[in-house]
């Protein structure tokens, strides 16, 4: 059941991965920030789930494994287009992993209340796009 519970989490957030894209040109940093601006929120709005969602251990199925590519392949496709690919290589995951971490760190840092996370992330756009902007600057 709690399988059942992390996978539709992650459905969930692919569902607000493709909301947020609409209106952002594909490949643009502006569509790499949204989603990591939603990935940050979610784990805000649903922090048990999210939780779940990567305390999944080895042997709990490969159903959890796959919704969780689907949602990092909306990421991956962005970090592809901005670098002009048209499909996930090597370089586009090494590219992409970074700015994952990042999200994945600064969104656990802020639902557990870590550091004065929040006074350091007042303006949350802002930090999320320089970050971005500068993982992905030597990748082009």
């Amino acid at each position: 059941m709690l399988i059942g519970v992390a996978i539709q989490g992650m459905e969930r957030m692919a569902a607000r991965f493709a909301a947020a894209l609409e209106g952002c040109e594909r490949g643009s940093v502006e569509a790499i920030v949204a989603i990591g601006l939603e990935y940050i929120a979610f784990a805000e709005a649903e922090p048990g789930v999210f939780r779940m969602m990567f305390a999944a251990q080895e042997g709990d199925g490969d159903d959890i494994r796959t919704q969780g590519l689907v949602c990092y392949g909306i990421v991956l496709d962005q970090v592809a287009a901005y670098l002009g690919c048209d499909e996930v290589t090597e370089d586009i995951q090494n590219a992409t992993f970074p700015l994952w971490t990042f999200v994945h760190g600064l969104a656990f840092l802020r639902i557990d209340g870590k550091m004065d996370v929040d006074k350091v992330t007042d303006d949350l756009p802002t930090i999320v796009a320089s970050a971005t902007k500068r993982l992905l600057a030597d990748r082009l």
